[in-house]
């Protein structure tokens, strides 16, 4: 936020920069959006200071400055691709459309400190890899979602959205003391959505790069939310959230008011940010489960194993065991994700399964196993010998 608060002092300094508190005091549900991805959080920080960076440029050309942004941004690139959706493509179609519009080629430097940040970033994350690092995270190759699937993405997109900003209304009483606060945040959210495409369709304003990139960025990455096989539920609504924080940095800037304006927008903001704040809950007795999984493998002598991405890395933490990601789709294969090649051919003496459908793919594969025991609502599958999962 305060990345953000700082853009907008160079994009518009008597700009309406209010409108942050959209995301800036985040409800229940925003709070535990914003801290479930700490990878993605990270790289919208690197976002936020790559355009800094772009914009320092804007006032003296300097060498130096070009070569932080490239090593910021490889290193963006090379810890998250999601990167690649909230940034590079949303630039490069920035440049692309400011260079049709004004017929020569725009911020050139620019575009090519992003495709050497790319290359490098590539050749980081190969080298890295075939140096007996982590394969760090990243997405996966994407897929269009089926036809039926997309009618539930819109539904979470929806669900999703109005978790996020305090503004989901249903099956609530109507009334002040029900959905009210409710009533409120959604009356906020469509106000904050009508003015981006009143941005987007103004005659008056003239995009520069930010602008631009920044529409790209919105309609980018809810489409792929939208088209895609990504959204699980409603905390997936979690790989927006630099949209939200584009499009508060949009309205902050193109927000054009007169100082009893301002000072209303800031009364405004104020009772947002009061109605968002959540009860705090603390729940000592809940906070330790003593991790049931990883004590039964502790007391079997386990160390060495496969499970679902999820699974493994909860249970890989609170004691020294490695379990090894796997996906299970058609076949049993390495997920390459916060893993390594060698987990894989080093192999392994049990899976950790999540269904029993799952356990049952597993016995199918590599046999009946030696010992089968229900922990915690997973399956915990054992044998007697090393099972090995090459690529």
């Amino acid at each position: 936020m305060l990345l953000a608060f700082r853009l907008c002092g160079v994009l518009a300094p008597a700009g309406a920069w209010f409108w942050l508190v959209l995301v800036a005091a985040p409800t229940a549900f925003g709070v535990q959006v914003l801290l479930i991805p700490c990878i993605h959080i990270g790289a919208y920080i690197g976002v936020l200071a790559c355009w800094l960076l772009i914009f320092a440029q804007k006032k003296q050309e300097r060498l130096a400055v070009w070569g932080v942004f490239v090593g910021l941004l490889v290193l963006c690139l090379a810890s998250d691709d999601i990167i690649k959706y909230g940034f590079i493509l949303p630039v490069l179609g920035a440049l692309a459309a400011l260079s049709v519009q004004k017929r020569r080629l725009e911020q050139g430097r620019l575009l090519l400190c992003l495709l050497v940040s790319v290359m490098l970033a590539h050749a980081l994350k190969t080298v890295l890899t075939h140096n007996g690092a982590f394969h760090v995270p990243g997405l996966w190759t994407m897929a269009f979602a089926g036809q039926g699937r997309i009618g539930y993405n819109l539904s979470v997109l929806v669900s999703g959205v109005l978790h996020f900003f305090g503004a989901y209304f249903f099956e609530k009483e109507f009334s002040l003391h029900g959905a009210g606060s409710e009533l409120f945040h959604l009356a906020v959210l469509l106000l904050a959505l009508w003015g981006v495409v009143r941005i987007a369709r103004s005659k008056t304003i003239l995009p520069d790069v930010f602008d631009y990139a920044a529409l790209f960025c919105i309609g980018l990455m809810v489409g792929a939310f939208t088209f895609s096989q990504l959204p699980i539920d409603d905390a997936s609504t979690r790989y927006l959230v630099l949209p939200y924080v584009m499009m508060a940095l949009l309205l902050a800037r193109h927000t054009v008011l007169p100082a009893g304006g301002r000072m209303l927008g800031l009364v405004g903001a104020a009772a947002y940010a009061l109605f968002s704040v959540p009860a705090p809950v603390v729940h000592f007795w809940q906070t330790n489960r003593n991790f049931p999984v990883n004590m039964e493998l502790a007391r079997l002598g386990l160390r060495q194993g496969f499970a679902p991405y999820w699974s493994a890395a909860v249970n890989a933490l609170p004691n020294p065991v490695r379990i090894a990601p796997v996906d299970f789709s058609a076949e049993i294969r390495p997920f390459h994700f916060l893993s390594k090649r060698d987990w894989y051919t080093q192999g392994g003496t049990f899976f950790l399964c999540d269904t029993p459908a799952q356990a049952a793919q597993v016995q199918a594969r590599f046999g009946a196993a030696q010992r089968v025991e229900l922990v915690d609502g997973h399956v915990l599958l054992v044998w007697d010998k090393t099972l090995t999962l090459p690529d």
